[in-house]
């Protein structure tokens, strides 16, 4: 039966001390109680440690394990975790956020559909104090619930953008897992390379009611400051995705200027790397071109002068 299937909770920290109690709070007292927790921390120096040493002590807590060592990537702090999972299910909870108390509630019976691989529910966002934003996420789907086809979404939507939004709000199959190669090498895309793997002939399901809080947090991945080289990382790491979406179907890679003009965003950043002292003073035209000229390059297969 769905409503006995045991959840493993994944909760990767990493300097979020000022985060951590509202976020554990909200696990350990989901509605749905059939689940596990794996605390893990990534050599953190806030304090984190003394707190999750704390929640440590709950009956649900299967493993706490600090790394002695950074390991510079949230995806390889994913697959430890996922490793050490003895559930049917797994929901990374991201250490930043939180959720509401009847989201796995929510979410589980989803998946009395054996064709479904993951359940997304929509994310309300809030800030680094806690405060409710008036906007929406930009991939926001909306109040309606639905059933989508994977490939569907892989071919119109993951070969674009991360449409599936926040880890923190997805649960997915730990059997879907089998045999992806999981991108425990990525930092900034790894989420976004495994939802398009974990889709493929697959379906998932969409649910519009706001179950999860995502913190848009300044001091955070995505707002940091990066040197060019960790620009061209982050680059190169958006394209081989985008470049794995079309592979998984057979497709080749279809280039749209205007589809993909966000990447020109990500070529500013990336003009000094190419010796294009003024790019930051051309409209975005010569970019989203630069960008075309790019994709000719993966599909003539000459990325490799472009691997990470």
């Amino acid at each position: 039966m769905i409503d006995l299937a045991k959840i493993s909770v994944i909760v990767p920290n990493f300097n979020h001390a000022t985060y951590l109690r509202q976020r554990l709070e909200s696990i350990f007292n989901q509605t749905y109680s059939n689940f596990e927790v794996i605390l893990l921390d990534d050599c953190s120096t806030d304090g984190s440690v003394e707190i999750l040493e704390e929640f440590a002590k709950h009956e649900k807590v299967t493993h706490f394990i600090c790394n002695d060592h950074n390991s510079g990537s949230t995806f390889l702090q994913w697959k430890k975790g996922i490793e050490l999972a003895i559930g049917e299910f797994i929901w990374i909870a991201e250490s930043d956020d939180f959720a509401r108390l009847d989201l796995l509630e929510h979410l589980i019976p989803h998946f009395l559909n054996p064709n479904i691989s993951l359940v997304n529910c929509r994310c309300e966002l809030i800030s680094s104090g806690g405060h409710i934003l008036s906007i929406k996420h930009e991939k926001d789907r909306g109040e309606r619930s639905c059933l989508l086809d994977g490939n569907y979404e892989i071919m119109n939507n993951l070969t674009i953008h991360n449409t599936i939004v926040n880890a923190s709000g997805t649960i997915f199959r730990k059997s879907v897992l089998d045999g992806i190669d999981f991108p425990k090498d990525y930092q900034f895309s790894g989420d976004w390379y495994i939802n398009i793997e974990m889709l493929k002939g697959r379906q998932f399901y969409y649910c519009g009611e706001k179950l999860n809080f995502y913190r848009i947090n300044q001091q955070g991945v995505t707002f940091k400051k990066r040197d060019l080289a960790t620009e061209k990382r982050r680059y190169t790491e958006y394209i081989h995705t985008i470049k794995s979406a079309f592979r998984v179907l057979n497709q080749q890679v279809k280039f749209s200027p205007i589809k993909h003009s966000w990447l020109s965003s990500e070529w500013y950043n990336l003009s000094q790397y190419f010796g294009n002292q003024y790019a930051y003073y051309l409209p975005p035209l010569p970019f989203i071109l630069s960008i075309q000229f790019y994709y000719l390059l993966i599909k003539n297969g000459l990325i490799n002068l472009f691997r990470r």
